[in-house]
Parts: C-alpha cells; structure tokens; sequence
C-alpha cells in the first residue's frame, strides 16, 4: 500500500500550483492531484481534509502563502553568480508569476486572527528581515557586530522599496532596485541608527499594505454582470458597498456629504490628500425618466452649451447642478523617502428630490470610480447614508504582461 503523502510534500507541491490557482484553499485541496502518478488522488481533497491539515478558514491560506515564502528563500539559494544584486533581484523574479496574487496575501497576513485592524507588523519585519538575511548569506557577507545590523537594515529596506515598486510598476522594478543599490550607501545612512530597523521597515509594510487594499479591489473582487454595471460608462472589475447611519438630520448631511458646499471638506479627510481644487459648476440635463443611480454624467455636456433643437424638447429632460474638481494623493511609500502622487479629476453632481449625490473620478493612472451615494431618513435626528462603488483598474497596474 501507497504512503499517504505528508503534509510538507502537499505544501511544496501546492506552492507550484499559486500561479494559477492563487493562494487559495482549492490550490491546497488540488495538490493530491499532482502527486505522481502512483500516488495521485483522482479528486482533491475535503473541505474537512484541508482544515485537518493546513488549518480551518484563512488559516490555511496563510499556511500556504508562509510556505511560498519559504520557497522563495530556497529559490534565492539557487541563483548562479551569488552576488547581493543577483540574488536580490532574483527574489524579485519569484514573485513575477503570482504578482496579481501578492496584494491580497501580504493584506491577509498582516490582518489579525479576529476583529478589526490595527495591523500585525510582525509579518513585515519577518518578511524584510529573513530576506536580508538570506541575501547577506548567500553572497558572503562577512559583516560582524554593528555593522551586521546597519547592513542587514540597508538591504532590507532596499528590497522593500523594491518590492512596492514592483507591485505598481512590475516593468521598472528591476531598475529600481539597481538604482537602489547603486545608491545604497545613501540609503544605509537613513537606517545607520540601528533601533530605526524596525520602524523603517514597518512604515515600508504599510506603504505596501496602502497599496494591496487597491489593488485586492482591483484583482479580488469579482466583476458584477453587465446589465448591474449599465449606464455607468464602463464595465466594472471592481466593486464594494457600505452603509452607516449618522446622527443628524437628512438636510444637514445631504448639503454636507451630497453637494458642493462640503465637498472639499469630506474629501480632505484623507490623510493622502495633499491637494484639492473646486473647478467650474454647471448643469447637466438627464432624460425625465433616467435615474441618477443609473447614469454617468461626468463626462457629458453642460446643458448650457445644447443646441437649440435639444433645448426645444426640454420638456422630456431635467437638469441636475455637477461641480467638477481635482484632487492629488500623495501616497508615501518607505519611510517617506519616495512619494507617489495620484491625481485625480471629477466631478459631484446631485439629485436632491431623489436623495442622491454621484461622484465619479478617473485617475492619471487609469483607474476609474463611480460612487453612489443614497441618503435616506431614519428619524428626524438620523441618516443612513448607503455607498456603492463600481470601479475598472487597468490590468497593467496590477502586474505586467
């Protein structure tokens, strides 16, 4: 009789299938399947057989992602001329077949066993750290006392940069990271007090972690049919929805949430807003019986400038008052030592006898929002006020082709 297979054999096998099976519960259950030929499953496993052996829920995903991690030192071991550059950029190379994936995995590790965030940093400073460790090995780094920490800090925050780089532009990643280490005596002197190790790194996870809820948006969510996604202007790839209700009359949160008056203000609650601009106001006409909640108005002309033969049959159209605007997030990324900046165009245009206000942005990166808000009373002194968002994120910005 055939030995069962252990639960490390699994793993290793599993960490194979990632690339197309994502770091997934069913990428654990299918690696019985690739056991050979003598030995393999005609099925994969149980639901109770993966939590028997890899954990319950998103345990076992984590099971799985720590083992491609452990992989992936393997897979720097193995680089031909071991130089520090070469084996880092090797590293890099691991994560090129599963860069969709990654987001949602380093997210998933960071996020505690239950409730709500803060964040664990530990997975960071591990992550970072066994990487510079391996790296400093592997290419005979003879450091000793101090100097070990200060050099195992410079690499580990140059391979930080690098990584977020790579998830937000995979095709200059390994340029980056050779201009990193070109300048790493630079970058050593921001790290040379060792007890900054920690921080630096931690703020680079975070940085990361900024990134990854993006683009798990992007790459997680499924994409809803078109006839939910009609009217819009694009088909999503991406989409949320949310509710609260606040503590105040509908009149005073619709003005303040749903029109110009407290639109700056709303989206300066964004720590990554560094910038915001109100632009021109207009009107916009929508046929009579075409619904807010189903259009996409940013893009279309103002009602003033419609012909007169549009004019004439204003009687089957009404007009809804559009504020356009601009906004910049900086988003900082490594300790503060690089900066992204995001711009976003728009404009907020609201239906008061409906209760709706829409915004909708394209950023200079390609992503595109539309975001419904519905406002509705609860009591007199209460408004719950609904959110939908739909959005499409360029399949390049999530990795390259």
């Amino acid at each position: 009789m055939a030995m069962s297979p252990s639960r490390s054999q699994l793993l290793k096998i599993a960490t194979s299938l990632v690339p197309t099976y994502g770091f997934t519960r069913e990428t654990l259950s299918r690696s019985v399947l690739e056991l050979p030929k003598d030995r393999a499953h005609s099925e994969p496993l149980s639901e109770n057989a993966v939590s028997s052996l890899f954990g319950s829920g998103d345990y076992a995903k984590k099971t799985l992602i720590e083992a491609w991690l452990s992989e992936g030192m393997t897979q720097m071991a193995s680089v031909p001329s071991p130089s520090l550059g070469h084996v880092l950029h090797a590293r890099l190379s691991y994560n090129e077949p599963v860069l969709h994936y990654l987001p949602e995995a380093f997210a998933l590790l960071a996020s505690p066993e239950h409730g709500l965030p803060p964040l664990d940093p530990r997975p960071a400073l591990k992550h970072a750290s066994r990487i510079a460790d391996e790296a400093s090995y592997i290419s005979g780094d003879a450091s000793t006392q101090l100097s070990w920490y200060t050099r195992r800090a410079s690499i580990a925050a140059i391979y930080s940069a690098a990584e977020l780089h790579q998830f937000t532009s995979p095709r200059t990643a390994h340029a980056f990271l050779d201009s990193l280490l070109t300048g790493s005596s630079t970058l050593k002197q921001s790290v040379d007090e060792v007890q900054l190790f920690s921080s630096y790194v931690l703020q680079s996870w975070k940085g990361i972690l900024q990134m990854c809820i993006i683009l798990t948006l992007c790459h997680g969510a499924t994409s809803l049919p078109s006839t939910m996604t009609e009217g819009i202007g694009f088909q999503s790839n991406f989409s949320c929805s949310h509710s609260v209700v606040l503590p105040h009359s509908i009149s005073e949160v619709f003005t303040t949430i749903g029109t110009t008056q407290g639109h700056e203000r709303v989206c300066r609650l964004s720590k990554l807003c560094t910038n915001f601009e109100l632009l021109n106001s207009d009107t916009v006409s929508l046929p009579t019986k075409a619904a807010l909640s189903d259009s996409h108005v940013r893009t279309l002309p103002t009602s003033d400038s419609r012909t007169a033969e549009a004019q004439n049959a204003s009687e089957d159209t009404r007009t809804l008052p559009r504020q356009a605007f601009t906004m910049t997030e900086t988003i900082p990324l490594v300790f503060g030592l690089f900066k992204n900046d995001v711009i976003l165009n728009g404009t907020l245009t609201w239906d008061e006898s409906a209760n709706l206000a829409l915004y909708e942005t394209e950023s200079n990166n390609g992503v595109q929002v539309w975001k419904l808000r519905t406002f509705e009373e609860v009591d007199v002194n209460s408004t719950r006020v609904s959110e939908r968002i739909e959005g499409v994120c360029p399949r390049w910005l999530g990795y390259g082709e």
